[in-house]
């Protein structure tokens, strides 16, 4: 009988218990506030954002927090380097280059034998071209630019002069040091043939670049020895690489 009454003592109590408290829902224990577009720590303003390096307000809407510190300078959005496609390429080698381009073999035109490895689409498997200038491009473009500028110079030494492409306003013997005047006339021919830029006459500091490179081509190939034609071609042909692997050309 006093076994019944203590169960029942017990069964009491725990009827009168509080109650455990309902589970919380899962919510953060931060409050989250949304800043908009912010960007990285240390990143200059771009756009109307402030930058990455202060603790104060965005220049125009940067948000409140670390990462939107501007100085209320706004700079135009910037856009990321890109390369000219490889149809862009294997079409305008061949009008600078008069006619020439680059060749893996007799037959076999480089853009072409090369255009699965430099990503350009199939439609099965990739189907956008990837024109991020990468470490692989740049190595098929020199590979490109030698091949088909020695192809150019080589053939321009067998044309009149008012038909060849690298040579065009100097004789095939022409140096620096016998006639100057007609180098810098033929390096602003080629910088607007490659580049379209239109160097002036009275611009010397444009072309100086470019003819240190014929310059030391020709003493380099020549040595000790007067230059001669084939000096000269190495020169020329230097000058049509460095024109055809400049940014000016291939990157926009």
């Amino acid at each position: 009988m006093r076994t019944l009454v203590f169960v029942s003592v017990l069964a009491l109590a725990a009827c009168t218990e509080e109650a455990p408290p309902e589970m919380q829902p899962n919510v953060p224990s931060l409050d989250v506030t949304d800043e908009g577009s912010v960007l990285p720590m240390d990143h200059p303003p771009v756009g109307g954002l402030g930058g990455g390096s202060g603790g104060g307000a965005g220049s125009t809407g940067g948000g409140t927090g670390s990462s939107g510190g501007g100085t209320g300078v706004t700079f135009p959005e910037s856009a990321g380097t890109q390369r000219l496609s490889i149809r862009q390429l294997a079409q305008s080698m061949p009008v600078v280059l008069g006619g020439n381009t680059w060749m893996t073999s007799s037959t076999a035109q480089g853009f072409n034998a090369r255009s699965a490895t430099l990503g350009e689409p199939d439609y099965i498997n990739e189907v956008e071209e990837n024109l991020e200038p990468s470490a692989l491009f740049m190595k098929f473009m020199g590979d490109a630019a030698r091949d088909g500028c020695t192809r150019t110079a080589n053939a321009d030494a067998a044309l009149a002069a008012n038909a060849r492409v690298l040579m065009r306003f100097v004789s095939l013997t022409d140096t620096v040091t016998t006639n100057r005047a007609g180098v810098d006339e033929n390096l602003r021919y080629l910088k607007l043939r490659f580049h379209g830029v239109k160097v002036q006459p009275a611009d010397t500091t444009s072309i100086a670049g470019l003819r240190t490179v014929f310059d030391s081509a020709v003493r380099g190939a020549a040595g000790t020895n007067t230059p001669t034609a084939a000096h000269v071609k190495e020169g020329w042909r230097a000058v049509c690489v460095a024109l055809l692997t400049a940014p000016e050309y291939h990157l926009y």
